[in-house]
């Protein structure tokens, strides 16, 4: 028995990591329903930066910010929750652990 050759795939590309791939699509498309409903859901005010929930969220709560609380607010939909945060604060809101976890994400960044 003679020693087996591994064949070449007639293509030369890497392989795709399935996975990957439908999660970053999965990524794509929650951010851009998230923005959908922040625009469908709230008017826009100077001076205001807004942020969503990036996953549907279960129940309503608020986040402590320089010693107020800002509550969030549901979606049309009541899936995700809405804060409308002072442009003065946004530096700050953006330090609490669920942004940066990525569980709330800035609206804009949609």
């Amino acid at each position: 028995m003679g020693k087996e050759t591994e064949k070449a795939s007639p293509t030369s590309e890497k392989p795709v990591d399935r996975n990957k791939l439908r999660d970053s699509l999965v990524d794509k498309v929650k951010k851009k329903v998230a923005s959908e409903k922040v625009d469908k859901s709230t008017k826009k005010k100077a001076g205001e930066v807004y942020y969503i929930s990036k996953e549907e969220e279960p129940s309503q709560f608020s986040i402590q910010v320089a010693g107020e609380k800002y509550k969030g607010y549901w979606d049309s939909e009541r899936k995700h929750l809405c804060w409308r945060i002072p442009e003065e604060l946004a530096s700050r809101f953006e330090q609490h652990h669920h942004v940066l976890m990525g569980r709330i994400i800035k609206a804009d960044e949609v």
